[in-house]
């Protein structure tokens, strides 16, 4: 029986699946529920490599296996689309989700208040700028921001440059290793984007470059030889699986390097755990393209249409929490089988609002162009409506006023300065605008006697402080 992929489609469907599944994975960890069954696939997002990962290098991949088939000109024109799609996606999903939550009170994935801080204006300023992200649009940030910078490395492919490219990937990930705060770059991304830039340009590279490295793949290795490799591969990746599932009680020694891995792997990205991100990316290539009939006979049905759909799939997921986060009832304390059933009915919403997309796109095609374009701006226009009524409700414009118990404390320790000053006795007061305190010489049986004096003093009404004396209130 045939079990590889034998397409010949010009869409490589095993892009489709494998993107999917990280989508399928991304939603899940996203949601919580960590108990349920789903999460044992999904690897939790604590895994050796989680779906945000795997999503980055597939969209490079694609975006580089599309673009060497069309010309300069009609690739930077796909690109710049296609990043302006998701840019608009970006901000729309940021201020509509803050929307939603500031005018109904419906739970969503982070808490609303404090975009009151600085007032509805900086907040939108900040989703605009991709300086600030809600309820997941964090993800898109890093997703923009590459597709902004692919547009000159497309044009230096196109233009034979692939060794600049490569060449430009390897400094800017040195220099995130060498001097990681030269790397910084303000946006409101969960990643150093420099840092992680090998997973989407190098699958960029590989995709760009596909045709011509299966050719030299097939002149210099022998077919033994090929798939001793490729079975080496995914023993080495089912090892690590092992190692991890077991806390790495056979190799100590790696589990210490590996330690925190999701966190390290976001805010460096060092060398080990890159060649274990692009490990299992090449496992998870192999084991698709050889068991292509098994694996699309027992998840083809789900995984395809999501990732048919990316973007509108990765919108659904965060509508779908919405849904889920307001069920009454519901809360993340439960049980492995309550788990298991919450997150398979969220998985369903997202599975039937891609189908009924998929189906609203077949029945619009055969209308005339006037009903299409209407639909089309059904949803971005009702998103536009619910921002602007929501902010622009009041409250919301102005910064809200200072927290009252901050206002209490930096009032207590100007008078705390005070007295200790009148004593005779030093101190450091300290006075930010998130942060006040106040410091003695503790080891000074003096000084330490003057401050216990003012708050007993305080306590006994002595001494009177009023924190809203300079507010205005």
């Amino acid at each position: 029986m045939q079990l590889r992929y034998a397409d010949i489609d010009a869409r490589d469907h095993r892009l489709d699946l494998l993107r999917g599944f990280a989508l399928f994975a991304m939603a899940v960890n996203h949601l919580g529920f960590h108990n349920s069954l789903f999460h044992t696939v999904t690897g939790r997002s604590v895994f050796l490599i989680n779906a945000a990962e795997g999503f980055f290098f597939i969209s490079g991949m694609t975006l580089g296996f599309i673009a060497a088939r069309d010309t300069l000109g009609r690739s930077v024109e796909r690109l710049l689309q296609r990043t302006w799609i998701v840019y608009l996606a970006t901000v729309g999903i940021a201020a509509g989700f803050a929307a939603l939550a500031v005018s109904t009170g419906l739970a969503v994935w982070g808490d609303p208040a404090w975009i009151a801080e600085g007032g509805a204006g900086q907040f939108l300023a900040g989703v605009v700028t991709l300086r600030e992200g809600f309820h997941g649009s964090d993800v898109l940030v890093t997703y923009v921001v590459y597709l902004g910078v692919s547009a000159l490395a497309l044009w230096l492919l196109h233009r034979g440059r692939g060794i600049a490219v490569g060449a430009a990937l390897g400094i800017t990930y040195l220099v995130s290793q060498l001097y990681p705060e030269l790397t910084e770059i303000p946006v409101a991304s969960f990643r150093n984007l420099a840092a992680n830039s090998p997973v989407f340009f190098g699958g960029l590279l590989i995709g760009f470059y596909r045709r011509d490295l299966a050719a030299w793949w097939q002149r210099v290795a022998a077919a033994p030889l090929r798939f001793t490799i490729n079975a080496m591969t995914v023993v080495a990746a089912a090892l690590l699986l092992w190692l991890y599932a077991t806390n790495y009680t056979a190799w100590p020694w790696l589990g210490i390097r590996l330690d925190d891995t999701i966190g390290l792997r976001e805010s460096a990205m060092p060398p080990l755990q890159l060649g274990i991100v692009f490990l299992y990316l090449r496992a998870f290539w192999i084991l698709a393209d050889r068991l292509w009939v098994a694996v699309t006979a027992v998840a083809g049905w789900l995984l395809l249409p999501l990732g048919r759909a990316s973007l509108f799939t990765y919108t659904a997921h965060l509508v779908a929490m919405v849904v889920i986060f307001n069920l009454p009832g519901i809360t993340d304390e439960v049980g492995t089988t309550a788990a298991t059933a919450i997150v398979g009915l969220y998985v369903a919403v997202i599975y039937v609002v891609v189908l009924l997309r998929s189906g609203a796109r077949t029945w619009l095609a055969d209308r005339p162009d006037t009903v299409r374009r209407l639909a089309q701006r059904i949803p971005a226009t009702s998103a536009a409506v619910l921002v602007v009524a929501a902010f622009a409700s009041g409250p919301l414009w102005t910064p809200t006023l200072p927290d009252e118990d901050l206002l209490v404390w930096r009032a207590e320790a100007q008078a705390l300065a005070e007295y200790l000053e009148d004593a005779g006795v030093e101190y450091e007061l300290i006075d930010e605008p998130d942060l006040v305190e106040i410091e003695i010489d503790w080891d000074d049986d003096r000084s330490v006697e003057i401050f216990e004096e003012f708050w007993i003093a305080l306590e006994e009404g002595e001494i009177e402080v009023d924190p809203f004396e300079d507010e205005g209130f």
